[in-house]
């Protein structure tokens, strides 16, 4: 056929065909022809328009999913789908509009999707066949239709849907269904009165037909083909559509047709990630040794090229293709199975029917479809089994809940395209720049005139206590505690990942250091290491084809931050030691966070209910902290502290000449630079941002209650009187927005909230109380608030916060009872524990056991969905069988160890929390609360703390099962040459039903101690260790234990445990060693 043909030139029989099924390009048309001459990239096929009479949505569903996730089209036609349920179609990326007339069980319904973020609306149009009619809104400007017709309907009805749709809608037009129409001009081998009508109103309404003469219907049951599904388009659009028909009808009687339109690939490449599972680290070290030489020195980019060039040769990467989503149950079984499928199917259409043999190929043909058909649900469900089988109690929770997510659909999508002045684009190129100029405004901070003046030379105020030298060399141990530290796979701009680093040599390490020693001594912060690549990340329950709807996650060198998790860990520890951070700031802190937030506001909540005071919460929103946080405010703050030279040089050139660009869709934009705020993503912004608003709580007046969370900010005023509660908040919020005017931030009072707090409730006179303003705009009151994530209302009751957890619950329960059939009852308790415990316990610390009825049923479902059983079966032994709590002492259980947590490492007392613990604890099994042991050290080791020795030695050639003497031997003979001189104390614990005891033995000295019945065999070897240590002389002393797991807690520094904390203490005092012993 020719590419293209006037149809005025044929009156008698025009040919009605657009293009073939190949790009085509019209003169006619100076809109392609400019395009074409201006497209210097290679052209790609988008799907724009796919079409199948299904026959049967469910049954042919996973065909569907595999034809379509893959390269998912704008729009999805479908004819006979046999059902009205089809809004969970395609795992609901698609919004769908179906008819169905005439059919009482749904063969004649047709249906029409439209992916979901793509501007569209749905337009009903009354007709007496089943139509589907969407405009696709900007850039797009497209009709597209869905239509089946039955082929018992008379030949009118199809010409007056036709002229009801181009009456009510604008062009142009794609038209796609099930016409069971047939004419020679689209490839039917003879004409029907239905294809001629049709055909004529195709002639006079200046449209096209798609269609390239193959047959679209093939009959199973004498093997005729036809070509009775059409795509007709409106003739302005054709020379750039290309259409093209599936080779196999994937168990249906008709071809899926795809229609592509032609776009251009942008300048840019996706990004190349690093594929660490298959490195070769043994060939990364030694080129890496190859490459740095210990007595020299190296620059940042000299460093950073060696990493490079050595991870080039020994780490592969991914291609940098896009690739669709593959199908699990997609196996080689099944691939085989469609493969026979595929070729019955064109043995059939090769043969004729007057063949002798047509008859046994038919029904091979129909055996091969139903073969392939039981072979595909098969797969799905070993696939699902398979998926369950991989749960199992020792499943990490982050797995869980990853795998949780993608069942649930929360997957990140590609995003088609932004609004962006009112208009639709997906240029990724004007998406990345526009992404861009928004983070830039966000950070843009006008001059204020009421800003204090900082003076640089200001010496400030001398700091309570400095034990330290924060100026002093980085040490090795540092270092390598920085790198521990150091968790994920992403690379900033000079490619180089925490894995590479880890997996450093020590001489590569060791350069690192003295590059890091050189650039702490100059006080600089290199500029590669200020420049970053934002990611857009999508701000939760937002629509995500919106600019504003995105907060940006900057992409930092990795070696930069390696450095800057050293001069945070340094600062850290200063700031905490000297106790400058003021204590109700909860956020990012060692000791404290949501635990320690929730006991401080049960307090004060059980403190108005005793005192029947009233109580008003302004609950704060500060626009866009991060990016709004006044640089020179910080450097004032470090100013006052004395911090130290190179710490504050440092510092000072961290903030300065910052530059991003945002990354999207493959395309880079243009570097930007952030005149102001902190970079998000960065380790030592957190630290800096909590130094900025420090200083709030010194704005704040002393009949006010203050708590922090980060940038979250909670004003409290009590009173017995309504009027003196107002006053004083009123007060209080003008105070703290003064505050955040004199340094650049700005409260937002739509996002705020106010909430009054008080026995009665709805309290009348709350509403003739003055209201509170920001800057001309009142502050909204509500009737529940939210405190990070826990609902409390005007009573200080939490039924909302549990009417909303079981809400949000619901569906996780669905999600349980769907793996229940499969997976085993040990790994489906372990999924619960990890989806739906968490959620249901959270903010425990503050509701206590007060909504424990309210809880309980869900806790009981969740039991009985895990075990099976059924609704009769009692809880009771439920909970026993599986091995857990009933709810009522889960949660008490929960509720008495936050409480342990958070007195263990706080000062305060909790006088409120203290009796409700015993509270529970008297109910339920009739005793109190002990005293709890307070920690000697919250968080990691200070910086300068000296480690203590630990000899691993005998360990390293100790093999288990070893003969006695040889190890008896191999021990004595350690003992007699490293040890000779040393003082030496053996220590052990040991544990039985009843008693825990301790012995220790030292020149001249046995001892043997015991301790609580409660406390565990770590406990008894802890305590070991520690009275040893209080035994043993200043000079030449080794310990010897047992207990490895003691000695490496030891040994990392990072144990909460009492007896270690004091033991690391004593050691580093009388520097010991220790060292394990069979």
């Amino acid at each position: 056929k020719p590419n293209s043909i006037n149809l005025s030139t044929t009156p008698a029989q025009p040919n009605i065909n657009g293009p073939e099924h190949h790009l085509h390009t019209s003169s006619s048309n100076e809109s392609i022809s400019e395009s074409s001459s201006t497209c210097t990239h290679k052209p790609r096929k988008s799907m724009l328009f796919f079409q199948w009479n299904i026959r049967g949505l469910w049954s042919n569903h996973p065909e569907l999913c595999h034809l379509v996730l893959q390269n998912p089209p704008i729009a999805i036609s479908l004819q006979e789908m046999m059902t009205r349920n089809i809004d969970q179609a395609l795992r609901k990326q698609y919004t769908w509009d179906s008819v169905n007339r005439h059919y009482s069980q749904g063969s004649g319904a047709t249906g029409l999707g439209i992916l979901s973020e793509v501007p569209h609306k749905f337009v009903q149009v009354q007709c007496t066949i089943p139509v589907c009619v969407a405009r696709l809104l900007n850039p797009y400007n497209i009709t597209v239709v869905s239509i089946y017709v039955p082929p018992n309907s008379q030949d009118s009805h199809i010409i007056d849907a036709l002229n009801s749709i181009k009456n009510i809608t604008e062009p142009p037009y794609i038209i796609g269904g099930d016409f069971n129409a047939a004419h020679e001009a689209w490839g039917s081998i003879k004409s029907s009165s239905r294809g001629l009508r049709l055909l004529n109103w195709i002639v006079d309404n200046s449209m096209v037909v798609l269609n390239n003469g193959e047959p679209t219907f093939i009959s199973s049951s004498h093997g005729s083909t036809s070509s009775i599904d059409l795509t007709i388009v409106s003739k302005s659009i054709a020379n750039r559509l290309y259409w093209s028909i599936a080779k196999d009808t994937h168990g249906s009687d008709h071809f899926p047709i795809s229609v592509f339109t032609q776009e251009t690939n942008s300048n840019t490449e996706h990004r190349r990630n690093w594929l660490y599972k298959n490195a070769n680290w043994s060939l990364f070290e030694d080129n890496i040794l190859k490459i740095l030489h210990p007595n020299q020195d190296y620059t940042i980019d000299q460093l950073n090229e060696a990493i490079i060039k050595s991870a080039e040769i020994s780490i592969p990467k991914t291609s940098g293709k896009r690739f669709g989503r593959a199908e699990l149950w997609w196996t080689d079984e099944v691939k085989r199975m469609v493969k026979t499928r595929r070729s019955a199917l064109r043995k059939l259409k090769r043969t004729m029917v007057s063949d002798p043999n047509y008859e046994s190929i038919r029904k091979s043909f129909i055996t091969a479809r139903s073969a392939a058909r039981k072979t595909i649900a098969q797969a799905k469900y070993d696939s699902w089994v398979s998926f369950c089988s991989t749960f199992n109690p020792r499943t990490p929770a982050d797995v869980l809940w990853s795998n949780f997510n993608k069942l649930c659909g929360k997957r990140r999508k590609g995003i088609r395209g932004f609004v962006i002045d009112e208009t639709f684009v997906q240029d990724p190129s004007t998406i990345t720049d526009t992404f861009a100029k928004h983070f830039q405004q966000a950070s843009a901070i006008p001059a204020n005139p009421n800003t204090s003046t900082i003076d640089e030379e200001h010496e400030g105020v001398p700091p309570k206590e400095t034990n330290c030298n924060l100026d002093e060399d980085f040490t090795i141990d540092e270092l390598l505690r920085a790198i521990d530290s150091a968790r994920g796979f992403s690379t900033g701009k000079d490619n180089v990942g925490y894995p590479m680093i880890r997996h450093l040599p020590i001489s590569g390490k060791y350069a690192m250091l003295k590059c890091f020693n050189r650039v702490w001594a100059d006080g600089k912060f290199p500029q590669q290491w200020r420049e970053g690549v934002v990611v857009p990340i999508q701000k939760p329950g937002t629509p995500q084809n919106i600019i504003e709807n995105y907060r940006p996650i900057t992409l930092l060198s990795c070696i930069g931050k390696i450095y800057e998790r050293m001069v945070n860990h340094r600062l850290v520890t200063f700031l905490e030691a000297n106790h400058i951070l003021h204590p109700n700031q909860h956020a990012f802190r060692p000791g404290r966070g949501t635990s320690s937030y929730f006991a401080e506001l049960k307090e004060i909540l059980d403190n108005a209910k005793q005192s029947k005071t009233h109580l008003e919460f302004a609950l704060l929103d500060i626009k866009k902290a991060y990016d709004q946080t006044w640089r020179p405010h910080i450097l004032q703050q470090l100013n006052r502290l004395n911090v130290g030279k190179h710490i504050k040089s440092c510092i000072s050139e961290f903030l300065q000449d910052r530059r991003f660009s945002v990354s999207y869709g493959g395309a880079l934009s243009s570097q930007r630079t952030q005149d102001s705020g902190v970079p998000q993503g960065s380790v030592l912004a957190v630290t800096l941002f909590l130094l900025a608003m420090n200083t709030v709580f010194e704005a704040v007046p002393k009949n006010i209650q203050i708590l922090v969370y980060a940038d979250d900010i909670v004003l409290i005023s009590s009173s017995k009187q309504q009027s003196t509660v107002r006053k004083r908040l009123i007060n209080a919020v003008n105070a703290v927005n003064s505050w955040a005017k004199g340094i650049h931030f700005s409260l937002s009072a739509p996002k705020s909230c106010l909430l009054h707090v008080c026995q009665r409730g709805n309290h009348r006179g709350a509403r003739s109380l003055p209201p509170i303003v920001i800057e001309r705009e009142t502050i909204p009151e509500v009737n529940a608030a939210r405190f990070l994530g826990v609902w409390i209302n005007r009573r200080g009751q939490f039924s909302t916060h549990a009417a909303k957890t079981k809400l949000v619950l619901s569906n996780r329960l669905n999600f349980i009872r769907a793996l229940s059939p499969k997976a085993s009852r040990s790994s489906l308790w372990k999924i619960a524990n990890a989806v739906c415990m968490s959620k249901l316990t959270y903010g425990v610390e503050l509701f206590g056991n007060e909504i424990t009825s309210l809880l309980k049923p869900t806790y009981n479902e969740l039991l009985r969905i895990s075990s099976g059983a059924f609704r009769t079966s009692p809880i009771l032994s439920l909970a026993a069988e599986a091995g857990e709590l009933p709810f009522d002492f889960r949660l008490a259980e929960l509720f008495v160890r936050k409480y342990c947590r958070i007195v263990e490492k706080n000062n305060k007392d909790y006088p409120h929390f203290h009796c409700a613990v015993d509270r529970v604890l008297n109910e339920l099994i009739g005793v109190q609360i002990p005293d709890v042991a307070k920690l000697q050290r919250i968080g990691r080791r200070p910086w300068n703390f000296s480690r203590t020795k630990v000899d691993w030695s005998i360990k390293k050639a100790f093999k288990k099962g070893q003969n006695p003497k040889i190890a008896r031997a191999l021990t004595q003979n350690r003992l007699d040459t490293q040890y000779q001189k040393h003082t030496k104390f053996f220590t052990d614990g040991s544990k039985t039903l009843r008693e825990v005891g301790v012995g220790i033995i030292g020149p001249n000295i046995v001892v043997e101690r015991s301790l609580l019945p409660q406390c565990g065999i770590f406990t008894a070897e802890a305590a070991g260790l520690l009275f040893a240590a209080r035994l043993a002389p200043k000079t030449c002393t080794v310990i010897f234990s047992d207990s490895a797991s003691c000695i490496s807690a030891v040994e990392k520094g990072e144990s909460t445990h009492p007896f270690v904390q004091e033991f690391e203490k004593v050691a580093a005092e009388k520097n010991l060693v220790v060292c394990w012993i069979p």
